[in-house]
């Protein structure tokens, strides 16, 4: 991958990191913060959640606060309406009682808030550009041959989203996974990544997941995406 693709962060030795690093991102396509959680921390709580019982539910409805954590089986072709899919997707909204991943979603709000100045939550709810929105924190999993087709972010329901690297290439999975289109070519940044990085692209640069190809005993491809979703009026 093109080094001008990208630009790695170590927030242990940039401390100083404020909502200008942004200007970056037209030209370099994604930021990846490093160092702001811990590979360990990250790989005991995906054993904890890897643990926990879930019921997939066929439709998930409309988002809103005080709404029940939910899983999720997508699996929509390129036919569909939407872009293509085979993920598993497991809402951990914050005013729930589920411990998953809760430390580090919080870290994770406080780090973003703090980006973009957002300074205050009202019965969950907080500003941002004028609009309302609410914390969506969710688990992604690929397991063999899951994909995310190509996309962009920014929707009329939501803003720029932060992807949390829960595992890696050749330990976890053997092919596939995180891409972005540059000129219209695939580019899989899997080799750049590392267990505990949080990624941030442009909202307009098309992205998704590669097929991921499990050996035998792998887990697949998971992540931890946070999304700020507009609050339903």
């Amino acid at each position: 991958m093109n080094k001008t693709n990208f630009l790695i962060i170590d927030v242990n030795k940039q401390k100083f990191i404020t909502r200008k690093v942004f200007k970056n991102l037209k030209k370099e396509k994604i930021i990846i913060f490093r160092n702001l959680f811990k590979k360990n921390e990250i790989i005991k709580e995906l054993k904890f959640f890897k643990k926990k019982k879930y019921y997939i539910t066929k439709k998930s409805g409309d988002y809103f606060v005080g709404k029940k954590n939910f899983s999720r089986l997508d699996r929509r072709n390129k036919n569909s309406s939407v872009y293509a899919r085979f993920q598993y997707f497991h809402a951990l909204f914050t005013w729930n009682k589920d411990k998953s991943f809760k430390k580090i979603i919080k870290k994770a709000i406080k780090f973003r808030n703090k980006l973009y100045d957002i300074k205050s939550y009202k019965n969950f709810i907080f500003t941002y550009k004028n609009t309302n929105y609410f914390d969506l924190p969710k688990i992604n999993h690929y397991p063999n041959r899951g994909y995310l087709g190509s996309h962009i972010d920014l929707s009329q329901k939501q803003e720029r989203n932060f992807v949390i690297v829960l595992s890696e290439i050749d330990k976890d999975f053997s092919n596939g996974g995180y891409f972005i289109k540059i000129k219209n070519k695939m580019v899989n940044i899997e080799k750049v990544l590392q267990i505990g990085d949080m990624i941030c692209n442009d909202v307009n640069t098309l992205h998704g997941v590669e097929k991921i190809i499990c050996k035998k005993n792998q887990i697949g491809k998971y992540s931890l995406v946070l999304s700020m979703r507009k609050a339903l009026n």
